[in-house]
């Protein structure tokens, strides 16, 4: 069975199988083993994936490369803004085009794959009867489209939408030049005089567009601006219960007030040495539904409490969530172009949601750790479990690390990622447990972490 779309396994003894039933490992010595047979030409392998209908092979200079066929040669795959082929799912660029033979298959925000197979759309390798003549593909700001040999473009969010045809004949020239604009004029989306369009003439948004808001406070609630984009920055946005908002932005203030709200963040990738602020603030009563795709920036989020549904990838950003978070979910933090990506948990992470590190470069911090049930994935980089500083010993057996002071379990935390460590030792790979001055236990494998002013932990007896 082929396997997952968009799935990578790493280390030594991963495994994917290919569309045409080829099965690919990673042998003791770092290379790939097809169908058991060592291929000469591949070393110093450290992850497989699948995705877009390749299969991906990652080594230690985080080289890239791909085949669709066990009798291919391996191409190489050269990474745009530091974003890897297949890993977390995280979004192309918004602009990206994609056509048979150029480039490789969009990513949507969630993780799906879209490419062109005989003139059909094809969404995770399974090919959309519902399209045909299809001759180019675009993400922009969070919607997919795609053009047929008429011209004509029709556009979804979701893979479960339907496919709208698009007035204007160019996504991407009309989300430059055609967007409706915030006026500023009232708070209400739905009052024609809040939006202008660049000849100066007002009109209510239509699904699916994308519009600029560069500051200025919005009220929005029910469906309003559903399966629209709003870009730009400095915005307020008031959301109310069933609201929603979907921010293509690098710096806006979210308030969430009287139930449930979901919020849709991307940021766009801008200088790390200028990253954009987005703060959401909820009421006590309120939940926020977050899905997120930062890069560069930060986060913070305060009040009520976090639903994490689908995977959210942070990239060279800091997120910091303050509230309680459920769900059924992941979120990945990763580094890009140098910067480090760090997500801090200060409420309690429920049993639905995974926390993973998906580099050297990058970290986990949890503030709470006794009362998490949630799951880390320690892939790479390091885990810092905050005000701990009783802890004397540390644990890891049947993928839990506990905290011990004397012979009482502190906290406990599901730590996977790792088949087979046990604990301390020489090899790249192995957990390592330390303290540090303040009180925070670290844990980390030999090329992910650690440092200098951190004290060793010793295992439990």
């Amino acid at each position: 069975m082929t396997s997952p779309n968009n799935s990578v396994i790493l280390g030594t003894g991963a495994s994917v199988t290919g569309a045409d039933g080829s099965v690919y490992a990673i042998d003791g010595d770092g290379q790939i083993t097809i169908d058991g047979i060592v291929d000469d030409t591949t070393a110093n392998v450290d992850a497989l994936g699948y995705g877009g209908g390749m299969v991906w092979q990652k080594n230690a200079d985080n080289s890239w490369y791909s085949k669709i066929s066990a009798s291919d040669t391996w191409a190489n795959y050269y990474e745009v803004n530091g974003v890897p082929p297949v890993s977390t799912g995280r979004a192309s660029d918004s602009g990206a085009t994609y056509t048979p033979g150029n480039g490789f298959p969009l990513r949507d925000a969630d993780g799906n794959t879209w490419a062109i197979s005989g003139g059909q759309v094809v969404l995770d390798g399974s090919v959309d009867p519902t399209t045909a003549n299809v001759v180019k593909l675009a993400y922009v700001n969070g919607v997919i489209w795609q053009e047929n040999t008429d011209a004509n473009w029709y556009s979804k969010v979701l893979p479960s939408d339907t496919w709208t045809q698009a007035v204007q004949t160019d996504p991407i020239a009309a989300a430059a030049v055609q967007a409706l604009t915030w006026t500023g004029a009232t708070s209400d989306p739905t009052d024609p005089a809040a939006w202008a369009l660049p000849d100066g003439s007002s009109q209510v948004p239509a699904p699916f567009e994308t519009l600029v808001m560069n500051g200025g406070s919005m009220d929005l609630g029910g469906g309003n601006l559903a399966g629209d984009v709003l870009s730009g920055a400095n915005e307020t946005i008031n959301l109310t219960d069933g609201g929603s908002v979907q921010l293509f932005t690098d710096a806006a203030t979210v308030n969430v007030t009287g139930g449930t709200a979901a919020i849709n963040v991307t940021s766009p990738p801008e200088s790390p040495f200028d990253p954009g602020i987005v703060t959401v603030t909820a009421d006590t009563i309120s939940s926020v539904i977050l899905h997120a795709d930062i890069t560069f920036g930060r986060l913070t989020e305060t009040g009520g409490g976090v639903v994490v549904n689908g995977t959210s990838h942070v990239s060279g950003a800091y997120v910091l969530l303050n509230s309680d978070l459920s769900g059924s979910g992941t979120l990945d933090v990763d580094y890009n172009r140098a910067r480090l990506g760090v997500v801090e948990v200060n409420g309690a992470v429920g049993s639905g949601v995974t926390l993973s590190t998906e580099s050297p470069n990058s970290s986990l911090v949890l503030d709470n750790a006794g009362a998490d049930q949630g799951t880390v994935a320690l892939h790479y980089g390091w885990l810092e479990i905050k005000n701990e500083a009783a802890t004397d010993s540390v644990s890891y057996q049947n993928s839990l690390v506990s905290l011990y002071q004397g012979d009482t379990v502190l906290a406990a935390i599901a730590v996977v990622g790792l088949a087979g460590q046990t604990g301390f030792g020489p090899n790249d790979g192995t957990l390592h447990f330390a303290k540090n001055a303040a009180g925070s236990v670290f844990v980390y494998q030999t090329y992910g972490g650690g440092g200098s002013g951190l004290t060793p932990l010793p295992q439990h007896a």
